[in-house]
């Protein structure tokens, strides 16, 4: 089953699907770190938008709820 994961290159937030979990092996050379999985697209999205340096979405259960309280 895919799921949503956002991946990290510098400053630039990546949201993409995947099968399994990404390891280093599978999306090293285009992130440097990966964050999810989530179940929504929408959350994805919005956490690749608005979480960098919002202090009140730090992780994924946090950005899906923000997602649906503050749509896009």
């Amino acid at each position: 089953m895919e799921r949503f994961y956002v991946g990290h290159k510098h400053s630039t937030m990546t949201v993409f699907k995947h099968n399994d979990t990404p390891t280093t092996e599978s999306h090293g050379q285009r992130f440097n770190s990966v964050t999810g999985p989530f179940k929504t697209k929408r959350g994805a999205t919005w956490f690749s938008k608005y979480s960098s340096g919002n202090p009140h979405c730090y992780n994924v259960a946090q950005a899906e709820k923000l997602a649906v309280k503050y749509p896009d």
